[in-house]
């Protein structure tokens, strides 16, 4: 991680660019002031090749930005077209097509108790996922059906404490039932039935069984926000009151789009409602927030699974806590892998240091920057179909809002020969800017210059077709000088609302090094980069 020199930590604190501070004060909120998650999915499938050592990082990562819980979301997954996936030594083998190709796959579950134990981070262990039979086959509304995942249910718990309970008692902190139902009408007819024949029996198991201690067990339904929010108090209440469950942790669906920043707060609200009326009976259920980091935007330049791991913008990931902060007991978040630098397939897609850095500054100081760019993810093409180099000594994030020194290697070294590249933001929704900068640094003797020319454009989505972009330019630079470092700065003359903007530079010698991005929606201050 780069340091801030302290002049430039005094002046960032305190300065002011136009009407506008650097940082924004924090919000209050019920759960902290400023508001921090605790507890974070782990999505297996995501991670079946994470070696030991990988998930001790990964994990010790995430205690140094305040998550002392873990949720792995399933440890086997059913689906009678594709095959069973299990990610310990679970009687039900591996039968889809890739199990030889990924051997460590059953040994995931040990590895991350392991590294949560190390971490001094508490684990709830998630049963079962059987995504296509309960969305796309309505498994939710067939007795038989549940009935036989109430079994699985219990043969999966026991066959988990047999592996990992004796070792692991001091980490294993509860269940997670991943079956995800909804607030939308499909559920409302089924609420009874869901919880009669599996929520009711299958809680009842886990708190029957003395070898589990009583260890308390939570759930994370999805809130859509046109459904009606009296149906869905009184079916969480159906769901709370009939089983033994002890967490309810609603999705925000701000990433996925269920819900928006205008309308998750009063879905909290009303969630709370429901577990303060249940509690009313004598229960102690607790109100988890579920505020997820990832953004559904499709960029057609970017693998699928860049799209699967790339972050929501830091800044709305902000919003999101602090606006379903008041109602909740606890924050936590989906997932894992959008702030994981350390494991092998991250790492090598370059997607999340940004945001991880991003974060761990909100998270250590509790100030927020107005840095329109902090932690989103930063798209880098060569013209023409060149492929990009990048310079394995000088690999900095661009957008993790930290500001540079002279050091060669805290810029990001790019060669793309005599051609040009560019470097896209995609905003996750539109956004009101005025200036954007970027940093440069040069060294002759090591073949590192300034770019010829620097051009700024920003990009408007039409309606709501996402791929059809139209590009106008705000200005172009050509930086010179023979300083070390160059700041490259374009203001409008107007603020403009915008879906993004591309920064497009055609490089001056062999190696490219450049920083930090910022985009700003107040007007720009030369001092404050001085």
């Amino acid at each position: 991680m780069k340091k801030w020199p302290k002049r430039i930590v005094s002046m960032l604190l305190s300065a002011a660019i136009g009407s506008c501070s650097l940082f924004s004060a924090p919000v209050s909120a019920a759960v902290s002031s400023p508001p921090y998650v605790r507890g974070i999915f782990i999505v297996p499938e995501l991670s079946s090749d994470t070696t030991a050592e990988e998930w001790e990082q990964s994990l010790q990562n995430m205690a140094d930005i305040g998550v002392d819980t873990a949720i792995i979301q399933y440890s086997f997954q059913t689906d009678s077209s594709s095959g069973n996936q299990a990610y310990f030594d679970y009687w039900q083998q591996d039968t889809v097509g890739d199990a030889e190709n990924h051997p460590s796959r059953r040994s995931q579950i040990g590895r991350i108790l392991a590294a949560a134990q190390k971490a001094d981070i508490q684990v709830y262990l998630g049963l079962q996922l059987a995504e296509r039979e309960w969305f796309d086959g309505n498994g939710y509304q067939n007795y038989d059906w549940l009935y036989h995942h109430y079994w699985l249910s219990t043969d999966l718990a026991n066959a988990l404490w047999d592996a990992f309970g004796e070792t692991y008692a001091d980490t294993i902190a509860g269940w997670y039932l991943p079956f995800e139902f909804e607030s939308t009408d499909e559920y409302k007819a089924y609420f009874s039935q869901l919880t009669q024949v599996y929520y009711g029996p299958t809680t009842a198991y886990l708190k029957g069984d003395a070898r589990f201690g009583g260890l308390p067990i939570m759930i994370s339904p999805l809130m859509y926000w046109n459904d009606n929010k009296n149906d869905w108090q009184n079916n969480l209440q159906t769901v709370l009151n009939g089983s033994q469950i002890d967490i309810l942790a609603p999705q925000d669906g701000i990433g996925y789009g269920t819900q928006t920043h205008a309308t998750v707060g009063d879905w909290y609200r009303v969630c709370r409602d429901a577990v303060n009326a249940v509690n009313r009976t004598g229960k102690s259920v607790q109100l988890w927030g579920n505020c997820e980091n990832y953004s559904r935007l499709r960029n057609p330049n970017e693998p699928l699974e860049t799209e699967r791991i790339k972050p929501m913008a830091i800044q709305k990931f902000i919003d999101s806590m602090n606006i379903a902060a008041p109602y909740v007991d606890n924050l936590i978040t989906f997932s894992i892998h959008r702030w994981d630098t350390v494991q092998y397939y991250n790492r090598e897609m370059g997607v999340n240091h940004s945001y991880y850095e991003a974060y761990k500054r909100y998270y250590q100081t509790g100030i927020r920057s107005v840095n329109i760019a902090d932690g989103y993810f930063v798209s880098l093409q060569g013209t023409e179909g060149i492929p990009l180099v990048m310079n394995p000594y000088a690999n900095a994030g661009l957008t993790d809002g930290l500001a540079s020194g002279t050091g060669w290697d805290q810029f990001k070294g790019i060669s793309s020969g005599e051609q040009s590249f560019t470097m896209e933001i995609r905003f996750d929704d539109p956004t009101v800017i005025t200036s954007i900068s970027s940093h440069y640094y040069q060294d002759g003797s090591a073949g590192i210059a300034l770019p010829q020319q620097v051009v700024y454009e920003y990009m408007v989505r039409s309606g709501n077709q996402e791929q059809i972009l139209t590009y106008t330019e705000i200005g172009r630079q050509t930086p010179t000088g023979s300083e070390s470092t160059f700041l490259s700065t374009i203001s409008l003359s107007q603020p403009v609302q915008v879906d993004g903007i591309r920064i497009t530079v055609t490089p001056g010698g062999e190696w490219t090094f450049l920083d930090d991005i910022w985009i700003l929606d107040c007007p720009y201050t030369p001092s404050l980069f001085e």
